[in-house]
């Protein structure tokens, strides 16, 4: 597919024609793989006409390999689906936290939010990864909103595929390039996005 566009954490940026674009990360959890922890993987997905349409995921530690491409999503090669968790309360989410620590990047209040409303919500360290987890339904959601294409792409698909929903933090349609993203099972993603949009409203409320 030479005039497909690829954008990668390693290899930066080629442009193409098609419409095409795939999102490469060789290594996502770094700083899980420095430290010896196995949550980390490759992770490679594919957005046609602004949509994910195909993603692979493995973390080769672990021996998982996740996959969809539109028709279902498997680990492992076989089926995997979304949970049917659908109050907030009882919900299992996980988020992560940018390298740029400051004001404008911070995701503790929302992290907060989400303590207090929900079961749980986990930090593992590999947004691909947590990508999958929420496909597989060990994990009900996930947000984040200051991370790159190639490590939200494939996992975007894989929730897709697996009967879950993806969309912006705000409300609007998932567009990879921003770096912001809200994935659920779909039945948590109103509940989710109220919250979400509460959250940044009180931000913009606060003096300073």
């Amino acid at each position: 597919f030479p005039d497909d566009s690829i954008m990668g954490e390693e290899g930066g940026r080629q442009s193409g024609t098609s419409g095409r674009s795939w999102h490469v990360d060789p290594l996502d959890g770094t700083t899980n793989f420095v430290h010896g922890l196995p949550l980390f993987g490759t992770s490679i997905g594919l957005v046609a006409a602004g949509r994910p349409v195909l993603g692979v995921v493995t973390a080769p530690v672990l021996g998982w390999t996740f996959h969809s491409a539109g028709a279902g999503a498997f680990l492992n090669d076989q089926p995997i689906h979304t949970s049917g968790v659908d109050e907030l309360g009882r919900a299992l989410l996980v988020t992560g936290f940018p390298y740029l620590r400051n004001d404008k990047h911070d995701n503790l209040p929302d992290f907060t939010a989400f303590m207090r409303a929900s079961q749980g919500v986990r930090r593992l360290g590999s947004a691909a990864l947590d990508l999958c987890f929420v496909a597989c339904g060990w994990l009900d959601g996930f947000w984040e909103r200051h991370i790159k294409s190639w490590d939200l792409v494939a996992g975007a698909a894989i929730v897709l595929g697996a009967g879950g929903q993806v969309s912006d933090p705000d409300g609007g349609p998932f567009v990879a390039e921003t770096g912001s993203i809200l994935a659920s099972n779909g039945r948590l993603q109103p509940a989710m996005l109220e919250q979400l949009v509460a959250t940044r409203a009180r931000r913009c409320e606060s003096p300073g």
